[in-house]
């Protein structure tokens, strides 16, 4: 390879009248390369591969992806590849979609300044944030009343370990029902659950919890807390696996699975982000590392009763699916 100076030099003794042969001797380089350069085959500072480059074979998927969508996560991106053959890491792709300028550029990103960033220091076992991330075209086959679904995302603020449970609806009911699974995947209870100013969560207007979450609270011996108005940024840690959740595990869900599937992805889909790298006061750790460190108190041995009410749609011999199991109803219905 040569260097820009060189490829200066070598065609300026061209003019000169010298020979490839000359020049090859006087600069102490091959003369294929030398007629190379000369004939502008090769770019100076750009070193030829001598095999070809194995994202070539990729590049018309990763454009057109982004093309689609400009904001596309690298790590979903990586998630659609490997099964495609792409054996480079994270690290390589990132490179070449920056090195090959592959994504296009957002106008509207452009102009958003970065915000002041504060660190809040959460000890271990002393509070999970909880929230609501909303998903657009749920699969048909769910039988959701609207065609959205509705993860509850649950994350222990210290180390940063989160499960998310699927549901139709954001009510109380389906609150509470998603916060009983929640709690047995995570295996445990903190001393305190925080929450946006959920009307569920809140009586509308006041700082006051409702009789069912207050009772609910209680039977679990936990305090509640609630981000102030526009203060929801306090609630980093959720936040971010909620948009994790959205861009890397929806974006990759299959339209034919069923509900129960998909709640199994999902758990396993969390459960391999334990693995994930974080960085602490005590240097770069794992959230696997740190969860061992919450000390969760146990859950109670008996279940809050909450009834769901969702709507079903009854087939000619009167069966019902509801929750991966078949149930009979009266024939009327």
């Amino acid at each position: 390879m040569l260097s820009e100076e060189d490829d200066v030099d070598i065609h300026a003794l061209k003019r000169q009248g010298m020979t490839i042969s000359e020049i090859a001797r006087r600069t102490d380089h091959d003369r294929k390369t030398i007629r190379a350069y000369l004939a502008g085959q090769r770019t100076p500072g750009v070193r030829q591969r001598a095999a070809p480059d194995p994202f070539d074979a990729f590049i018309d998927y990763v454009t057109a992806r982004l093309t689609e969508d400009p904001h596309l996560w690298a790590a979903t991106l990586l998630d659609e590849l490997v099964p495609l053959g792409f054996e480079g890491s994270y690290q390589t792709l990132t490179r070449q979609i920056r090195d090959r300028s592959l994504r296009p550029a957002c106008t509207a990103c452009a102009h958003v300044t970065r915000r002041p960033n504060a660190i809040i220091e959460h000890p271990p076992g002393e509070e999970t944030q909880f929230d609501w991330v909303e998903l657009p075209d749920a699969p048909a086959g769910w039988a959701f009343p609207t065609k959205r679904a509705f993860v509850l995302v649950g994350s222990l603020a210290h180390s940063g370990v989160w499960r998310a449970v699927i549901s139709p609806s954001m009510d109380l009911p389906h609150l509470l029902a998603a916060m009983t699974v929640l709690l047995g995947l995570l295996g445990g209870v903190t001393k305190s659950w925080r929450f946006d100013r959920m009307s569920t969560v809140l009586k509308a207007g006041t700082s006051d919890l409702t009789p069912m979450f207050a009772a609910f609270s209680k039977h679990h011996a936990v305090t509640v807390v609630a981000c102030r108005p526009r203060s929801g940024n306090r609630k980093g840690v959720v936040e971010k696996n909620n948009h994790t959740a959205a861009q890397r595990w929806w974006r990759n869900l299959p339209d034919d699975v069923t509900l129960e599937q998909a709640q199994q992805r999902l758990t396993v889909f969390a459960t391999g982000q334990d693995g994930r790298r974080r960085e602490g006061r005590d240097g770069s750790t794992t959230a696997a590392v740190m969860f061992a460190a919450e000390r969760l108190k146990p859950l109670p041995p008996t279940l809050f009763p909450v009834v769901v009410t969702e709507q079903r749609t009854a087939t000619r011999q009167a069966l019902i699916d509801w929750r991966g199991n078949r149930y009979s109803v009266p024939p009327e219905l």
